[in-house]
Order: C-alpha cells, then sequence, then structure tokens
C-alpha cells in the first residue's frame, strides 16, 4: 500500500474537521439560534416552510439579493447567519480541492475570489480603502476614517466584512454610487454629472435606466405622490435608479473579473434596502439584465414584525420575493 505524503495527509485532514466543524454548525445554526418567532413565507406557495429551504436555496444560486430594513437589529443577525453559511460551503469546496489535487500556486487566490459580498452601504470612490483593510494593508481606524461607513455600522455590517476578512475571501464591493452624484441627479444636474473628468465616472453607473413605467415605478411615485410635484418625483427616481445601476456594474465588474481558478461556483450575496430589489424590481431587475437570465437569482426579504400583535397581512408579501423571513426587532 503506497504512503501518503505528509502534505496530503494534512490536508485530508483538515478537510475532514471542516466537513464535521461544518455539520456540526449547520445543525446548531439552523435549529437552536433560531426561535419560532422567526418564520419564513414562501410567496409561490403561500406556506410558511421549514428554514432548512433557505439554506438550500442559497447554495444553489450564483446571485442571492438579501433586502433588509436598515434598522433590524435581528435582521442583521439573520444577514450574518446567511454569509457565515456561504463562507462554510466556500471554504469546504477549495479544501476538498486541495485534498485531491494539491494546493497550487493559484489556490489562495481562487478561494478568495469564489464569494463577493456587495454592500449598499459602502460607495465606490472608497473600494481602495475597503479592499486594503481587508488586506491588511491599512489599520482599521485608517479605513474607518476615509470610508464614511454608514452610522450603524458596528453593529450592522461590521460583522460581515470582518467574517469575509477573518476567512480570507476578499472580495467585498464597496457597490454604491457616492450619494454626491445622486444628489447632483435630483438637482437636475444630470448633464453635469455625466461631464466629469473619465476618474469619477469610474465611480457610477455608465447610464442611468429609469423608465417611467412597471412595478419599481409605480412604487415609487406612490411613495412620493402625495409629498412632491411629479417633476421632482421623476428627478428622485432617476437617483434611486442611478444606485441601483452603479450596484448592479460593481457585481457584474465582479462577476466578469473573478478568478476561473474557483472549484466553488461563483456567489455574490447582495445587501441593499429592501425597495432596491424587492418584487423583484430594481437591482434585481438589473443585475439580471447585466448578466443575463443563466445567472441564477434569488430574492429573501427580511421583514420585522412584532409578535405580540396580529400578523402582517400575507398578501401585501405575495410578490415580495422568493423568500420572506419575518423577524422579532431584536433577538429574544
Amino acid at each position: 500500500m503506497q504512503s501518503l505524503h505528509l502534505p496530503t495527509l494534512t490536508l485530508l485532514l483538515l478537510t475532514l474537521t471542516l466537513i464535521l466543524t461544518t455539520t456540526t454548525t449547520t445543525s446548531s445554526t439552523s435549529s437552536s439560534s433560531l426561535p419560532p418567532t422567526v418564520k419564513f413565507y414562501h410567496p409561490l406557495s403561500h406556506s410558511f416552510v421549514n428554514e432548512s429551504l433557505l439554506w438550500q436555496e442559497i447554495s444553489s444560486h450564483s446571485v442571492i439579493f438579501l433586502g433588509e430594513e436598515h434598522d433590524h437589529v435581528y435582521g442583521h443577525y439573520m444577514e450574518h447567519l446567511i454569509l457565515e453559511r456561504l463562507i462554510e460551503r466556500h471554504r469546504e469546496a477549495e479544501l476538498l480541492h486541495e485534498s485531491h489535487h494539491g494546493r497550487g500556486g493559484n489556490a489562495a487566490a481562487a478561494h478568495g475570489n469564489s464569494l463577493a459580498l456587495s454592500l449598499e452601504m459602502f460607495e465606490r470612490d472608497t473600494q481602495d480603502w475597503l479592499t486594503n483593510y481587508l488586506s491588511n494593508d491599512v489599520s482599521q481606524q485608517a479605513f474607518l476614517s476615509s470610508s464614511r461607513p454608514w452610522p450603524n455600522y458596528d453593529t450592522a455590517y461590521k460583522p460581515l466584512v470582518e467574517s469575509m476578512k477573518t476567512h480570507q475571501f476578499s472580495s467585498v464591493l464597496a457597490a454604491n454610487v457616492p450619494r454626491r452624484y445622486a444628489h447632483h441627479v435630483t438637482l437636475g444636474l444630470e448633464k453635469e454629472l455625466f461631464d466629469m473628468p473619465d476618474v469619477e465616472l469610474t465611480y457610477m453607473a455608465q447610464e442611468i435606466l429609469a423608465p417611467q413605467k412597471g412595478t419599481y415605478w409605480d412604487k415609487f411615485y406612490e411613495l412620493f405622490k402625495d409629498q412632491m410635484p411629479l417633476e421632482k418625483i421623476v428627478l428622485y427616481y432617476r437617483a434611486q435608479c442611478l444606485k441601483d445601476d452603479t450596484m448592479a456594474r460593481s457585481i457584474e465588474e465582479w462577476w466578469n473579473a473573478s478568478s476561473t481558478q474557483s472549484h466553488a461556483s461563483k456567489q455574490v450575496l447582495s445587501c441593499t434596502g429592501g425597495f432596491h430589489v424587492e418584487n423583484f424590481a430594481g437591482l434585481y431587475e438589473k443585475v439580471g439584465l447585466k448578466l443575463g437570465e443563466q445567472v441564477s437569482r434569488y430574492l429573501i426579504s427580511i421583514r420585522s414584525y412584532d409578535p405580540s400583535k396580529p400578523f402582517p397581512d400575507l398578501k401585501e408579501f405575495e410578490n415580495m420575493g422568493d423568500l420572506v423571513i419575518f423577524m422579532p426587532p431584536k433577538r429574544e
């Protein structure tokens, strides 16, 4: 019987350890950590489902959209659970490959490029700061002082960034357009915006796609019709669409540039406010236009509800997404 070389044996042991750890973590994450007040609604079947459907679906789709309520504390915890599950999947796939084929020169790069986290909460002109922080080339203080993090970064989004950093996944996308550009559009200065120097143009979409028809426009108009005249609504709608178009560009660029050396199917986890993606509109629709229908998408809406009050009318959520997760405001 031929003996195993030490590196091969070590990789096999690491793989076995990861599989056992993943199995244990999966069991504890998907059962004991989520109380019965967390409910999973499947609009297509008009029924509540077991959370095992969530873990199954996120493993089988390429781009996963999480539509959040920005101040939903428990919802941010759910986002972190989903990201951790995806990280486990990609780590396991890489270790399995290494156990059979050895660790080649591009293995580390492939590992870090198989999964991307796309965040509305960072803007494209801060990408270098985010990338350099992930690679330990700048301090956390320097990163935060230069990247304009949201006020609730520490509790809501830091856990996501730190999980990617800890597990050496280098693709965290500062996906959004700089807010000053969106503000230009609301002021009617769109032409001046697209006349900026080339370097500035790299921070935003190459065009604004904002048809004044369909689900997205209808939702936007309904939201603002009693607050401002139509002319102003159109400008704000175009600014909203600029954000979606820019985030779609960020995802498309990563998808096309990410390493083909990866041995796990490429995936993107996109975190935005629910309005950007719900009802399969906005960013969800625009990523489909960029990547094509052959790249599968899955939409999860995470909604807050009060268990002490009557449950929300499910008719409001029939076309909200592929899965709607109802959660109390905070962990119990």
